[in-house]
């Protein structure tokens, strides 16, 4: 697609501002086609939150975010679920909050991060640590990861977004238990996410063979598994020892998306709430096609 001229798009922002409800949805299809470059020319509008230009803006936004992660979703669903990159799928959900995203920024930003836990399990002297203490440093204490507090972030969608979750230093569980899956396995730990009802951890292998579990929600403590039951039951959810079994990756890319599906229900986002769930129905199509094929008979 050839980007749109700047004229064009000040002609169609303008528009967007029109009386005539007619000629404003007209100029709100030009602006969603022009896709992306629209969305960067609107956004300082929709931000404002003033008038209608504002509310008209955000809308477009919504659109032109929304058909840019579908049309990305699409492409991903194709392989099998077994065979899904959570870092790929992250990313892509990241679009319904920045179409403009630059992945390769925020693979660097998980690259630096890396590199500072490698660094800090090598380091000599009193500071030697293992890989693992040395992840939970760099992130936890010296980096600040946190859980985002009980209701705070209810309906702020930023709270999923990776890219959000590096800039804020804050996130919900499964963002948080990501990012930390993400920086481990960079810094060669074997690590995997855990997916409890209710809440998102994740397991790191010991060279011996055992496992340890960190609640990145939680600072990065180390827990236990029965400390987790009793914790995950006081949310009012069953839990039990089966539970904590490593996460298949269609799992947690449904459980990324549901998250979203639930903050624009509560806010009222209707275009992004449609753009969640289309992903979220391919997606499960994915993987029960993908359990049928398995449960067919070898010829």
């Amino acid at each position: 697609m050839t980007p749109p001229d700047d004229r064009r798009l000040r002609a169609l922002i303008s528009l967007l501002d029109d009386d005539a409800p007619a000629v404003w949805r007209a100029a709100a299809r030009g602006l969603v086609e022009c896709g992306p470059p629209a969305w960067t020319a609107l956004r300082p509008a929709a931000l404002a939150r003033v008038g209608r230009l504002s509310g008209r803006a955000e809308e477009v936004c919504a659109r032109i975010a929304g058909e840019e992660t579908v049309a990305r979703i699409h492409q991903f669903a194709r392989r099998p679920p077994e065979l899904w990159d959570l870092e790929e799928a992250a990313l892509m959900l990241c679009r319904l909050g920045d179409p403009t995203l630059d992945p390769l920024a925020v693979m660097e930003s998980l690259d630096i991060l890396a590199d500072r836990v490698r660094d800090t399990a090598r380091s000599g002297g009193d500071r030697r640590e293992e890989p693992l203490d040395a992840l939970r440093r760099v992130l936890f204490e010296e980096a600040g990861f946190s859980g985002a507090s009980v209701g705070e972030g209810a309906a702020d969608d930023r709270d999923s977004f990776l890219h959000e979750v590096l800039e804020r230093k804050r996130g919900l569980p499964i963002a948080l238990s990501l990012l930390t899956m993400l920086v481990g396995k960079r810094a060669g730990l074997a690590i995997d996410g855990i997916a409890l009802p209710g809440h998102f951890i994740v397991q790191v292998q010991t060279p011996g063979g055992g496992r340890v579990f960190l609640d990145p929600f939680r600072n990065g403590r180390r827990v236990t598994i029965a400390e987790m039951m009793v914790f995950v039951r006081a949310l009012g959810a069953e839990c039990f020892p089966d539970d904590f079994a490593p996460a298949e990756p269609g799992a947690v890319v449904l459980r990324m998306v549901r998250n979203l599906l639930a903050v624009y229900t509560r806010r009222g986002d209707t275009w992004r709430l449609a753009a969640a769930t289309t992903c979220e129905r391919i997606l499960v199509r994915a993987v029960t096609r993908s359990l049928r094929l398995e449960d067919r008979p070898g010829e």
